[in-house]
């Protein structure tokens, strides 16, 4: 009996997650359409249209876009985004240029932020 149907399709009605799972590594370039969730490393380049959350074993360094990023382990480089929360025991080590940011009392901001220009938007996936 196999696991996988012939006729289910591939595309959902929902926004689809990719998940970098604790014990992985990826290095490179990432553009998402969906929801990324990290507990894994990540070093490069990331664009996503939606969110991306960062778990508490997780860890990002490079540069990395989305609508709104949520860090409870580390992220570290150049963030672009509209809204970045830096929830307890988060670490950003980072350059942001946002519109929003917020962090928890046990949450820890080392870098430059710089308020994003609402009337000039730029596309967070580069083609």
């Amino acid at each position: 009996m196999g696991i996988l149907k012939r006729n289910v399709s591939a595309k959902s009605e929902r926004s689809a997650i990719t998940i970098i799972a604790e014990g992985n590594k990826f290095s490179g370039e990432m553009s998402i359409v969906g929801k990324m969730h990290v507990d894994g490393i990540f070093d490069g380049t990331i664009s996503s249209m939606d969110y991306i959350s960062i778990g508490k074993s997780g860890h990002i360094s490079g540069v990395t876009r989305a609508r709104q990023i949520i860090v409870s382990g580390i992220l570290e480089g150049e963030v672009y985004c509209d809204e970045l929360h830096v929830e307890a025991g988060g670490r950003v080590r980072a350059t942001v240029v946002s519109k929003e940011m917020s962090i928890s009392p046990k949450g820890c901001f080392e870098g430059e932020r710089r308020v994003k220009d609402v009337m000039a938007l730029p596309d967070l996936i580069e083609n």
